[in-house]
């Protein structure tokens, strides 16, 4: 890209997964630990001696088990994270 923004970067990737396993109840249920939606994305600048880049990670909500001992499946929640970076070149 030209002028300022020709030190810009972006990345982005997103995976979908899908199962069905049959645990001898009458649902089907997905295989535990199986993250259904996974999203990266990242967006980078490097210029003039200085280098920074913010990054994200999204995974929905995730089938862990279904227990005969408490009702109902049991789910891991979504998870969202996020850092920054920020680099200064010296010398």
């Amino acid at each position: 890209m030209p002028g300022v923004l020709s030190g810009l970067g972006l990345y982005a990737n997103y995976a979908y997964t899908f199962s069905a396993a049959d645990y001898g109840r009458e649902d089907k249920y997905p295989l535990p630990y199986q993250v259904p939606h996974v999203l990266n994305t990242s967006v980078s600048f490097d210029q003039g001696g200085f280098s920074g880049m913010l990054s994200y990670n999204f995974q929905s909500a995730s089938f862990l088990s279904t227990s005969t001992r408490l009702p109902g499946e049991q789910t891991k929640p979504e998870f969202l994270h996020s850092t920054f970076h920020l680099w200064r070149k010296i010398g």
